[in-house]
């Protein structure tokens, strides 16, 4: 005969535990992205406020979310202006897009006409960067401080 003896009502409560920090996690790492997605519209440069009006913030039904691993994620439809900001320009010409055009811009209140620009560049802001790093650390602390609790 083979018997497994054991103290059912304890294996129970850890798995009732293990159950409430794991869902406890969840829910602190949720909380930071809905963190993440509020800085990163804070953080994000505002000439017009268009760009940092246009961040979403998807989140991932929870039963997929462990499926996959991905909780959220944050994006924004310029990639484009988001990549020049985030990482700077070198120096470079612009030109109308259209032959025979002019490029029309203000400087101190005072509109500018021009055939062509020398753009001496801009520096990486890196603000993006900054924020998945951050975002990181603080999410593997959530995820440690889980590990801990659960290994007992």
């Amino acid at each position: 005969m083979i018997e497994i003896r054991g103290n059912a009502s304890e294996a129970i409560k850890m798995l009732s535990n293990a159950d409430r920090i794991i869902s406890n996690a969840y829910d602190e790492l949720i909380d930071l992205g809905d963190t993440a997605y509020s800085q990163i519209k804070e953080d994000t440069p505002k000439k017009t406020g268009k760009l940092a009006r246009e961040w979403e913030l998807n989140k991932t039904e929870k039963g997929k979310a462990i499926e996959s691993g991905l909780l959220w994620k944050v994006t924004n439809p310029n990639q484009d202006v988001l990549h020049f900001l985030e990482y700077g320009t070198k120096p470079h010409i612009i030109v109308p897009k259209n032959e025979g055009g002019v490029l029309v811009f203000n400087i101190d209140q005072q509109t500018i006409f021009s055939k062509i620009v020398r753009h001496p560049g801009t520096k990486p802001l890196a603000f993006v960067t900054r924020l998945q790093m951050a975002v990181n650390k603080l999410g593997l602390k959530i995820l440690l401080k889980a590990w801990v609790k659960l290994k007992g």
